[in-house]
């Protein structure tokens, strides 16, 4: 039986980067069964025509958000996660639904990002897709992964209704590793891949504060050096307890 994928974006304060990469999700060989943008205030959505995705809105924040993506994609098998301002390769959504009908205990997915802006100043949408043209016809093995990585991140539902599990709103800043911390613990009830042929790039360049990219990147050397769940998940909770509240949260 096909699976239903929904496709799920969150986004605050970028709508014209929002734009690009719904017109983008238009190349897929194979479309999603539902398109659901996840804003917190109208103006997240400006110019989107109604037709063009389902529109609702969520309490400003990652988690709370993706949360709602949630709750709306209910009547789906999986769920994809894609940055507003990631562009993935037209053969993305097949090839992860090739991925999920032929492997059963694979709760999580990820793809294969061609360049990623989010390590420096962030990338043009040109450049982007330019580099996706060059890499065409992308292939490789499945691998094992650690997480899959938010701004491409495909979850099998029934696992996550079976076991309860959701973003934690408890994450600080707009939210730290809130794809690290889902996935281990649904790492707990199946499989976490990669996939080589679902390409794609990430522009990023929502975050210019230097320091926070520098101590992010920090830590997230500092938890994948020590490849075990509850080192990760207690750097997790010092988090919690002693990083500020960013103002995407409010």
């Amino acid at each position: 039986m096909a699976l239903r994928i929904a496709v799920g974006i969150v986004t605050v304060d970028r709508a014209s980067v929002l734009a690009e990469t719904l017109a983008e999700l238009r190349c897929q060989t194979r479309p999603p069964d539902r398109l659901i943008v996840c804003g917190s205030a109208a103006g997240d959505v400006a110019g989107i025509a109604p037709d063009a995705a389902e529109l609702i809105t969520a309490p400003r924040g990652m988690t709370r958000q993706r949360n709602a993506v949630l709750d709306a994609a209910a009547d789906c098998d999986v769920l994809v996660f894609f940055d507003d301002d990631f562009l993935p390769a037209p053969g993305w959504l097949a090839a992860i639904e090739a991925v999920f009908s032929a492997h059963p205990d694979i709760v999580a997915a990820t793809g294969h990002v061609v360049a990623d802006g989010a390590t420096g100043p962030g990338l043009s949408a040109a450049t982007g897709r330019h580099l996706l043209a060059l890499d065409q016809g992308a292939s490789g093995p499945i691998v094992p992964v650690y997480n899959a990585y938010g701004c491409n991140m495909a979850l099998r539902l029934e696992t996550l209704r079976a076991h309860a599990l959701r973003f934690d709103e408890a994450l600080p800043l707009y939210a730290w590793f809130e794809d690290i911390d889902l996935c281990r613990r649904a790492a707990r009830h199946g499989r976490i891949v990669r996939q080589h042929a679902t390409t794609g790039y990430h522009s990023a360049g929502r975050e210019n504060n230097f320091a926070m990219l520098i101590g992010k990147n920090f830590f997230s050397a500092l938890i994948f050096s020590v490849d075990d769940y509850i080192f990760a998940h207690t750097v997790t909770l010092i988090f919690r307890k002693f990083m500020p509240v960013h103002k995407f949260a409010e």
